[in-house]
């Protein structure tokens, strides 16, 4: 579009854009968006109050304060998710982002109330990717966890586009806060205090440190969308760095004394 058919009075047609006595609203279809944010929390609470029932012990005095976070979170600005992804997609790469970014944005309050009630933490990469042991995860908690698998990579993809290649690019702030305050929420309230922590979360975790600090000095103090998403960036690094893991060596445990006694063949043999 050129410049003459984006700024004043009139568009390429020489018509008028903005009829005399007519309403000239950013978002004409906002009575929509206010249902379907209302909706959304109201599900987010559905799901907290089933969580709830289904509890086998009482969660933390916290939890409805977080759920109420998430809900607010949510119904806020799921619309004005949507209507950025319709609006800033400009390829398949970016409706296929873009939408998965959707989904988990979706995804991330309701598993999160469901684990909030239930007293789940986080999952972590290797719990989900790597050896699971005896007890294998419940549904709930696979998809609460690769939908934060899936919001890394988006995210990390995202953080360093602004970073090497900013022109051009929009800011997913509204997605990626529903996102994040929903998994920080349970990281804050469930977290795993005695454990150890996972190499690949503090990997990404620096790595959002940096990037925004980065785009916070480089973006400059005037642009507010630069300001929300730097600081998203830096919650999301430090709910990946409150990640806890206790399945690591439990997992890991029964392999080792095979691979030692294998060792012992070996040199036995080289020995002989």
């Amino acid at each position: 579009m050129t410049r003459g058919g984006s700024v004043g009075l009139f568009d390429t047609g020489h018509r008028l854009k903005y009829p005399s006595g007519a309403a000239i609203s950013d978002h004409p279809l906002w009575q929509l968006q206010l249902a379907c944010g209302a909706a959304f929390c109201v599900s987010v609470f559905g799901v907290a109050l089933l969580a709830l029932g289904r509890a086998r012990s009482r969660p933390q005095s916290g939890s409805w304060i977080a759920v109420a976070v998430s809900a607010t979170m949510g119904g806020s600005l799921l619309a004005l998710a949507i209507e950025k992804m319709l609006s800033e997609s400009y390829g398949l790469g970016d409706w296929l982002v873009r939408g998965l970014l959707l989904v988990a944005a979706i995804v991330a309050p309701l598993q999160s109330s469901h684990a909030l009630m239930s007293g789940r933490a986080l999952p972590t990469f290797l719990e989900l990717l790597g050896p699971r042991g005896d007890k294998p995860l419940s549904r709930s908690t696979m998809i609460l966890g690769f939908t934060l698998i899936v919001t890394t990579v988006i995210a990390t993809e995202t953080a360093l586009g602004l970073v090497f290649d900013p022109r051009w690019r929009d800011f997913p702030f509204a997605a990626l806060t529903i996102i994040v305050v929903s998994f920080g929420t349970v990281a804050q309230l469930n977290g795993r205090k005695a454990a150890t922590r996972p190499l690949a979360e503090a990997v990404f975790a620096g790595l959002f440190a940096v990037a925004a600090l980065y785009m916070l000095f480089n973006e400059g103090f005037q642009n507010w969308q630069s300001l929300w998403i730097a600081v998203i960036y830096f919650l999301f690094g430090m709910t990946l760095w409150h990640v806890r893991s206790v399945a690591v060596v439990s997992a890991m445990a029964p392999a080792l004394p095979i691979v030692s006694a294998e060792m012992l063949v070996e040199r036995t043999d080289q020995r002989r």
